[in-house]
């Protein structure tokens, strides 16, 4: 995952990726990968959705949406990203 600095972790939390990439809107302008964060003990305990937004028109500018949702605590991350 490019954005696991901006990520919530704990020590031992491995992140696996759920779905292949989803392409939603026209010509690839928006991708939505959806991974899970588990613990050292292989428990799920967070969900992350990353939504990339790419402008069709010049100069092509990058939209980065990070969302961590923590099982117990909720959204712990909520972070757009602009390129």
């Amino acid at each position: 995952m490019r954005h696991k600095d901006k990520l919530i972790l704990e020590d031992g939390d491995t992140i696996q990726r759920l779905l292949p990439t989803s392409f939603g809107k026209h010509l690839g302008q928006e991708e939505t990968d959806l991974y899970e964060i588990r613990n050292k003990e292989g428990i799920v305990t967070s969900e992350v959705i990353v939504i990339e937004h790419t402008n069709t028109k010049k100069p092509f500018n990058t939209t980065i949406h990070i969302m961590q949702r923590h099982i117990e605590k909720g959204v712990v991350v909520d972070k757009i990203i602009r390129n």
